[in-house]
């Protein structure tokens, strides 16, 4: 799968992408940029695992984001490229996110985290972030009153 590139994504999900409910990516040459040309819906996806991206940065995330919908439940976007800087960019709040991974982004900052918690907050229950420059100190200042129901973090 490492060899998939957005092109070839783009092929695959216009054959079965308006059926699928889980989508792993992990690994993948993907980059994201030029999602916005996919011109097939995605309502079922709730699980999208995008770990180890390395081309993956905001824009192309952001892009990806705003084309698949509101439905996700698991987002798991660890090792990418990603500030989180770009994320006030997404067109709505996902509420129905559970699960967000974001270990490994060395490029996340605090700013970008909040970014991302305004908009995925709401009904996340477990965040990961360990290993990306973010301490629990400037987690709990910064960002935890994004996430009223949140039980599980690992940072």
């Amino acid at each position: 799968c490492s060899k998939i590139s957005d092109a070839r994504l783009k092929l695959i999900l216009e054959k079965c992408g308006s059926r699928l409910k889980v989508l792993k990516l992990s690994n993948t040459n993907i980059s994201g940029v030029n999602f916005q040309n996919i011109s097939v819906e995605l309502p079922y996806l709730v699980e999208l695992q995008l770990m180890g991206c390395r081309r993956l940065t905001d824009t192309g995330i952001v892009a990806i984001l705003n084309k698949l919908g509101k439905n996700l439940k698991i987002l798991h976007l660890g090792s990418a490229n990603i500030s989180g800087e770009n994320f006030d960019d997404i067109w709505w709040e996902y509420t129905s996110l559970e699960d967000l991974a974001l270990h490994y982004c060395h490029e996340l900052s605090i700013e970008g985290l909040t970014l991302i918690l305004e908009r995925f907050g709401s009904n996340l229950r477990s965040i990961t972030i360990y290993a990306a420059d973010i301490t629990k100190d400037m987690f709990y200042e910064e960002c935890a009153h994004f996430c009223p129901m949140l039980s599980n973090i690992s940072i």
